[in-house]
């Protein structure tokens, strides 16, 4: 049996790990800040808001939308089950949306126009293993029909394309993706009020976190909206900063991987399809 992906850690993480517990600050730190700042300018992003997990960036994305009761999101239907779960927390219905074909298992515009009602106020584009969607003809497709475009990028880090199809990417950094944080997840969004809102909402709603109010002349703090518990602490955003380091350098040794098993399925499988061919 293929791994997906087994985790690359060593000693580096160790010690961002043990610099982190020798600090004794674990939550909404230096660390934190710090990571979504390299995460962003990695994606040409001016900031981004790192969480506790890709379904949460997409529950974070969906509620900073409005999108609730009543509403249908277009979800494909060859995704982790995430993607839809995301579409039921805040009340809204997930339509499946089947792919185009077995060879390109991304989500097929032409069955998601089909799919689209007058209660249709989002879509949710997949990059499947990291092959992006296709940006104009979706663009097109949710101006012509007043759609919101929500990215679900678990398999895409660091393809700086994501995060400019629409109002915002979410980003995973679960064990067997690209790069890991253990558990942890990202948003990028380019209006920065729907980033804020999304900031905000990450801790309960509160207007600062405990770290901004130790360094600040105004200790207090108010909650303004619904909030949920989706920070991201201080030790996975340290391996993260380790990971990031080295996500390009990953990702161009996988490219070479796939482009060599496909020539050995090719010469010694020839009954085998490989998808994205």
């Amino acid at each position: 049996m293929l791994l997906v992906s087994a985790p690359i850690l060593g000693v580096p993480e160790k010690t961002a790990l043990s610099k982190v517990i020798d600090s004794g600050w674990l939550t909404m730190g230096e660390q934190v800040k710090a990571f979504e700042e390299a995460f962003a300018n990695m994606h040409g992003a001016q900031d981004c808001v790192a969480v506790s997990s890709c379904t949460a960036a997409l529950h974070l994305i969906l509620h900073a939308l409005g999108i609730g009761p009543g509403d249908e999101v277009l979800v494909p239907s060859m995704t982790f089950v995430a993607t839809a779960n995301a579409v039921l927390y805040v009340g809204a219905t997930p339509v499946f949306v089947d792919i185009e074909s077995a060879d390109v298992p991304l989500m097929s515009i032409v069955e998601a126009e089909a799919r689209c009602t007058a209660r249709t106020k989002a879509v949710i584009l997949v990059h499947f293993a990291g092959y992006l969607a296709n940006r104009e003809e979706w663009q097109k497709f949710a101006r012509a029909r007043g759609l919101q475009i929500i990215e679900d990028a678990a398999h895409a880090p660091g393809l700086k394309e994501v995060g400019t199809f629409g109002a915002a990417a979410a980003f995973s950094f679960y064990g067997n993706k690209n790069m890991t944080t253990a558990e942890g997840g990202a948003v990028i969004a380019r209006d920065p009020k729907l980033l804020e809102t999304i900031r905000q909402a990450r801790g309960h709603g509160m207007t600062t976190g405990t770290h901004q109010r130790l360094n600040s002349r105004t200790p207090q703090y108010d909650v303004t909206m619904l909030g949920f518990n989706y920070r991201m602490d201080e030790m996975r955003a340290a391996i993260g900063l380790v990971q990031l380091q080295n996500l390009q350098e990953w990702n161009e040794i996988r490219r070479i991987l796939v482009m060599l098993y496909r020539r050995l399925i090719a010469k010694h499988c020839p009954a085998v399809t490989v998808p994205f061919h």
